[in-house]
């Protein structure tokens, strides 16, 4: 086909991923269940454009609906594919390596589902979980005020207030990625001391402009304001607790999604190099121990998902870091022409 050929010479740090380590074990003895060597060349060809101009990844989350992504994070009995934790982590490593910011606005998509997926909440479930699953509606999270955004001010970003018919929401939640485009907010709210979880309709509240950001402008990130916004206890995916947000091994601030797309965007840096290699023989000594280092991080991010005690969340995250910038940092110097002034130090293991 003409588009494969014009997909097949996308460039760019994000066009470079390899196809490889796909059809690989996910933890559970069970290969990926869907073709990502058909969803990630197509993923790559719209990342130069998305990431040059900012704008919304609408036609890459149209693919990913396509591809049956959005089922991973949705159990069976609701439409999905209930995939494990280590699967998840492979996942968003492949779609990090292929555009950045689609693979950002699928992790906040996900919470909010993952989230409702967990809920005691069994109707809200039956209404929402099905749509989800099939990518018929979008669904974002507000939450970042619970646990970290202006926490330092000493008042709640947003409360709520037991009304007659349910809750009361007012405030504003800084961060949400894909406001304008939700038709489901996932939103966290203080009500009397503890905290409680609810989903509200996209269409009850205001969205502020989005953020223009150093980078990830195209996920679209913008201010949600509540004013006096009425809620059901239908609505209540958790709480009120005292803390709604307990210990987690893989989500969370600094969690190992975050890592998992740091690994994605080092492998797509380091396929760069191995690209290049190609008529430049000697960075191949730079491309093989980083993406080896990069492929045993994956590894042991997966090991960690699936119960391995032998590393920590903080220690993953560190080496995720270290490598996305090694990475990046050499394969701009290599994009340069540079070489000389390269040198290789990876993060011990």
């Amino acid at each position: 086909m003409a588009e494969d050929a014009e997909l097949s010479q996308s460039r760019g740090l994000s066009g470079w991923a390899l196809a490889g380590r796909i059809s690989v074990d996910a933890g559970a003895g069970a290969a990926y269940p869907i073709c990502m060597d058909a969803l990630l060349p197509r993923l790559r060809a719209l990342a130069p454009q998305i990431d040059a101009s900012g704008a919304w990844p609408g036609r890459s989350l149209e693919l990913l609906a396509d591809a049956g992504v959005y089922r991973w994070f949705v159990p069976p009995s609701h439409g999905g594919e209930g995939w494990t934790e280590g699967q998840l982590a492979r996942g968003y490593v492949q779609l990090a390596s292929a555009c950045l910011t689609t693979a950002f606005v699928l992790t906040q998509r996900s919470a909010a589902c993952k989230r409702v997926a967990k809920c005691g909440n069994e109707a809200l479930k039956d209404r929402l979980l099905p749509d989800l699953a099939a990518g018929r509606i979008f669904a974002t999270v507000g939450l970042s005020h619970l646990s970290t955004s202006r926490r330092h001010l000493g008042r709640p970003a947003v409360t709520a207030t037991r009304t007659a018919k349910g809750y009361r929401l007012d405030g504003t939640t800084w961060w949400v990625t894909g406001a304008a485009y939700a038709d489901y907010i996932l939103v966290g709210a203080d009500l009397e001391g503890d905290q409680i979880l609810l989903m509200v309709p996209a269409s009850a509240v205001r969205v502020g402009t989005p953020s223009q950001l150093v980078a990830l402008t195209g996920s679209n990130t913008a201010a949600v304001h509540l004013d006096g916004v009425e809620v059901g206890p239908q609505d209540v995916v958790d709480g009120p607790a005292p803390l709604v947000f307990g210990a987690s091994r893989t989500g969370g601030t600094g969690g190992l999604q975050t890592s998992s797309l740091a690994v994605g965007l080092g492998r797509a840096a380091a396929d760069f190099i191995g690209h290049e290699a190609r008529g430049r023989p000697q960075l191949t000594a730079l491309h093989s121990p980083l993406f080896g280092a990069l492929n045993q991080l994956e590894d042991d991010m997966v090991a960690y998902a699936n119960g391995d005690d032998g590393h920590t969340k903080v220690s993953l995250r560190t080496r995720a870091n270290e490598l996305v910038l090694e990475s990046t940092q050499t394969a701009l110097r290599v994009a340069k022409g540079g070489l000389a002034i390269v040198k290789v130090a990876l993060p011990s293991g």
